[in-house]
């Protein structure tokens, strides 16, 4: 059993990793938990600001018809993905050529409703922040190529060290069972600042310190999701979901691809009672085909990423790849692919979710600024002795005289006359 002294040694030490992780990476953290507390409310705010750009009309069109209007106003650019999400009659399709745009399709008139580049919305340049995108943007321009996984290593260090300051945090905040009211009480009467704003970082951390986890953890997986994958599914004895390579087999050089519609026909068919909300019809010969569902219970809807089954088909077979249905998965494959993104974005449980995850995501930002203040309001005394000690050290020195050897002679004789006289 560890005695006193040296649990006091380990707290010290805990004490030091907590304040110089929290020192250094605090503007970080303050930037990423703001914009993830707005980016909670994408959904929201893009439909506020841009209500333009979602005034569609009920009805439904096939892929080969959001084409045909997509490259018939922008042609020589490319089709990536198709969106659509739950509530809306929009369209989302994402094309790339001369630069990268979402454009949107009425889908009951099939008409374009507008376009936007990602960067340019509000919510897209807090995305390019929050994810870490604009990191890659600034390496390409100060080393003239991107590093490969910069963005990743920059997330998922951020994730690691507010996980660590989650870990240490529990241990310095942790009282003794005579003391436990302790840990949860802010002395709000105490006169000293230094105290309140102690009280404020202790209760604050403690109370949202699920949350603080939870944040850690997902973003960790967003960073590196095959170490995450490889200890959810060690820690919870299963099995992961079997992912083969996600690639189409060629027959030969003369080979065609499956239309669009039927495709999608093989993917509704093992998707029963899903709503479509995504597609990806591959253009490259290797690639595969991409089919998103909503099937109840839905934990992404309303965080503008509807949808959590997944269908991934040989273009030239139909063969189903991989089919993320929950209702196909083990409890820990559910976990793992659908509420992962879900706990992180706060759409688990519809607005309420929302809320209570936007209010949590500002406590790594409060957490930030009040342990800076702590830091100063506990160095500011001893800076302040210093600055005195330092001040009485100048003033002292500057009453007494000093003689240069050169004239130490001159000195001891002008002393010796007076004495004479």
């Amino acid at each position: 059993m560890k005695t006193r002294k040296q649990l006091l040694k380990v707290r010290t030490f805990l004490s030091t990793i907590h304040l110089w992780l929290g020192l250094i990476l605090a503007l970080f953290l303050l930037i990423e938990s703001l914009t993830g507390a707005i980016l909670v409310f994408r959904n929201d705010i893009d439909h506020l600001l841009y209500p333009q750009l979602f005034s569609g009309h009920p009805g439904t069109l096939s892929y080969d018809a959001i084409k045909s209007t997509t490259l018939n106003a922008y042609p020589g650019y490319k089709i990536g993905y198709v969106r659509k999400q739950i509530q809306d009659n929009v369209y989302q399709v994402g094309i790339s050529g001369e630069e990268e745009l979402i454009v949107y399709i009425d889908a009951g008139t099939h008409s374009i409703l507008g376009t936007m580049r990602t960067e340019e919305s509000f919510t897209g340049l807090l995305t390019y922040i929050h994810d870490g995108v604009i990191i890659n943007q600034l390496s390409i321009s100060l080393t003239g190529h991107l590093v490969p996984e910069l963005s990743n290593y920059i997330i998922g260090i951020l994730a690691l060290t507010l996980l660590a300051l989650c870990l240490t945090g529990i241990y310095i905040w942790w009282p003794s069972f005579k003391k436990w009211i302790l840990g949860f009480t802010i002395r709000w009467k105490r006169r000293s600042w230094y105290i309140r704003h102690y009280d404020l970082h202790k209760v604050v951390g403690v109370w949202t310190l699920p949350f603080l986890l939870m944040f850690s953890i997902t973003a960790l997986n967003f960073a590196f999701p095959k170490q995450i994958a490889t200890i959810w599914y060690a820690i919870t004895f299963s099995q992961p979901l079997a992912e083969p390579a996600l690639v189409s087999a060629v027959p030969s050089k003369a080979a065609r691809p499956l239309d669009s519609q039927t495709l999608k026909a093989r993917a509704v068919a093992v998707t029963p009672g899903g709503v479509l909300t995504y597609m990806y019809i591959p253009a490259d010969k290797q690639e595969i085909a991409i089919f998103g569902f909503s099937v109840p219970y839905d934990p992404r809807q309303g965080s503008a990423y509807d949808g959590q089954a997944f269908v991934y088909l040989d273009q030239y077979s139909g063969k189903v790849l991989m089919n993320s249905d929950p209702r196909a998965m083990t409890w820990s494959q559910t976990i793992y692919w659908d509420w992962f993104f879900p706990l992180h974005a706060g759409s688990f449980a519809g607005l309420p979710g929302r809320i209570l995850t936007s209010i949590a995501g500002l406590a790594p930002a409060f957490l930030a600024v009040t342990g800076i203040f702590i830091w100063y309001l506990k160095r500011a005394p001893h800076w302040k002795r210093r600055r005195s000690q330092l001040a009485k050290r100048k003033e002292s020195s500057s009453q007494k005289t000093f003689y240069w050897p050169a004239n130490q002679k001159a000195a001891e004789k002008s002393l010796l006359t007076s004495q004479e006289d």
